[in-house]
């Protein structure tokens, strides 16, 4: 799989996703002009800083970490188009795309709105999706989630969306605030195995429809491959135990203050567990050990919860 593959797929992704406009914010009298003008000149100070440390990178090694952060941006794409298209999180849940604002700021890159089965309650989730071998870089997003969850008036980890579009509830955009973020992800080798895949089906997609028989099968056995594809029980499996750590802290914390209430935790925790015993894959316990970024993200909610439950 070339580097112009992936770049082609980024790109037809990108068309793709309606990410929110900042600017409409401001025709609908939801921001000001002047903190809409503030957030684009952050984001572009942030964007210019990305940049130069992009461009400082040794010559020996940008050819490396370029590869890696193609392969990052496809699987962040691939997942916001499944997560709908092929019910990855549960029939009736719904993505809304983050803003660029958002993904670069806030490290938020899809908001995934659950539905709760009794009252019908809307319940979103702040995603990162990763593709990540670097351990210390996954350690320190999960540890700046849970300073969102336990600190949500600390302006260095704001617990926000700041321009939210429901894809759920048509007209409601605007700010997001007090919402559960976590992080998801796969290594390197899984990564390019399952956008390898996506990207054969999207070529046979293209086909005409009144193919041969072995072109049509070979679709249907893709399409199947993906929906059934252990790829998403790691996702749900990480937010699961992300989940359960977050119901550990807020346990020990005892602050009715806090912005995120346990009883919320709990309510997406259930939604993720009834979700999870109705997912019938191939082979997900056998993936689950094989992916780097699985094992990272698994051992690291567990040191964190075993010290929280220690305190």
């Amino acid at each position: 799989m070339s580097n112009e593959s992936l770049t082609k797929l980024i790109e037809q992704g990108s068309k793709d996703i309606e990410r929110p406009d900042m600017d409409k914010f401001v025709a609908e009298d939801l921001y000001s002009q002047s903190k809409v003008n503030a957030d684009k000149q952050a984001l572009q100070q942030e964007k210019l800083r990305i940049r130069a440390k992009i461009q400082a990178r040794p010559p020996h090694l940008r050819e490396v970490t370029d590869r890696l952060d193609l392969l990052s941006s496809a699987l962040e794409i691939i997942v916001f188009r499944l997560i709908e298209l092929y019910n990855w999180m549960g029939d009736g849940t719904m993505v809304a795309a983050a803003s660029p604002y958002d993904d670069i700021i806030n490290g938020v890159d899809a908001i995934i709105e659950f539905t709760e089965e009794k009252g019908g309650k809307r319940i979103a989730l702040a995603v990162d999706v990763a593709m990540q071998n670097d351990p210390q870089r996954i350690l320190k997003k999960l540890e700046t989630n849970i300073q969102k969850l336990l600190n949500p008036t600390n302006p260095r980890f704001p617990c926000v969306v700041e321009y939210f579009e429901s894809q759920r509830n048509e007209g409601e955009r605007g700010r997001l605030e007090n919402i559960i973020h976590v992080v998801i992800g796969a290594d390197q080798q899984h990564t390019q195995q399952f956008i390898a895949l996506c990207i054969a089906l999207e070529e046979l997609k293209r086909l005409p429809e009144n193919d041969d028989p072995d072109t049509k099968r070979e679709r249907e056995q893709r399409a199947a491959a993906i929906t059934k594809h252990p790829l998403q029980v790691v996702f749900l499996e990480q937010i699961r135990i992300q989940l359960r750590l977050y119901q550990v802290l807020l346990a020990k914390a005892e602050n009715p203050a806090l912005a995120i209430p346990l009883a919320e935790v709990n309510a997406v925790y259930q939604i993720i567990e009834g979700i999870l015993k109705e997912k019938k894959v191939t082979k997900e316990e056998e993936y689950m050990k094989e992916d780097h970024c699985f094992a990272q993200i698994a051992d690291m909610v567990a040191r964190l919860q075993a010290g929280a439950e220690a305190a």
